[in-house]
């Protein structure tokens, strides 16, 4: 698999409900280094390692439901890939601001590095729409 069919599968999985976080492992490095730049969620960004990872999938498979990713652009060079994804979910409960049932919808920009076949490094940098009240 090219960089850019292993990015497109790893999405295709974050967004499938029924998917668990070791058919996601499978696609992530040990090294891996996750960073998600200031947002509504992470008003100061947050970075992970891949046990963090894993506790951010369990949490976040809580907290949202019925998460789609529309992959609006793919761009690869060398090991890396940049996604512009649009995401959307609705909350399963209420966590901060946001309350149950609450649809989200978010901008994204992507870029992962590669190192031997799995992702090494991904940052995300999302942007969410205003909420309707």
């Amino acid at each position: 698999m090219t960089n850019i069919e292993l990015a497109k599968r790893y999405v295709s999985l974050v967004e499938d409900q029924r998917s668990t976080f070791e058919s996601v492992r499978a696609l992530l490095h040990d090294d891996l280094v996750w960073r998600e730049m200031p947002n509504r969620f992470a008003p100061d960004g947050r970075s992970n390692s891949l046990a963090g990872v894993a506790e951010a999938w369990k949490k976040g498979r809580e907290a949202v439901v019925d998460q789609k990713y529309e992959i609006r652009s793919a761009i690869a060079d060398g090991d890396t890939v940049v996604l512009e994804l649009t995401w959307r979910g609705t909350m399963a409960k209420t966590l901060g601001p946001f309350a149950a049932g609450t649809r989200l919808r978010a901008e994204v920009a992507t870029i992962m590095r590669f190192s031997q076949g799995k992702i090494i490094s991904q940052t995300d940098y999302p942007c969410y729409h205003p909420i309707a009240s």
